[in-house]
């Protein structure tokens, strides 16, 4: 199971201009491929950019893996890593 930002995309997610931070999330259960970015846009300010994603099913459940980048100011990017960690397993990758 690839769960590995690639290179390429991570320093094209560097280039791009403004402040911004990238995750990779894991949620294992359902697939939420088709809400989690419309949920996010509808909860927060942050401009988002989808890096990754993966699907894969482990023993039965499905494992979602998304990386994420998300730009907008530091409280923007705060606000949105706070509600991560709410939700979902996730770290930062480093641009």
């Amino acid at each position: 199971m690839e769960q590995t930002i690639p290179e390429t995309i991570l320093r094209e997610a560097a280039a791009r201009k403004g402040q911004s931070k990238a995750f990779k999330i894991r949620h294992i259960g359902r697939n939420i491929c088709d809400t989690f970015l419309a949920d996010l846009r509808s909860r927060f300010s942050a401009d988002f950019q989808t890096l990754f994603i993966s699907v894969n099913e482990l023993q039965g459940s499905i494992l979602t893996v998304i990386g994420l980048q998300v730009i907008g100011d530091a409280a923007q990017i705060d606000e949105v890593e706070e509600y991560l960690s709410e939700k979902y397993e996730y770290e930062e990758v480093e641009l």
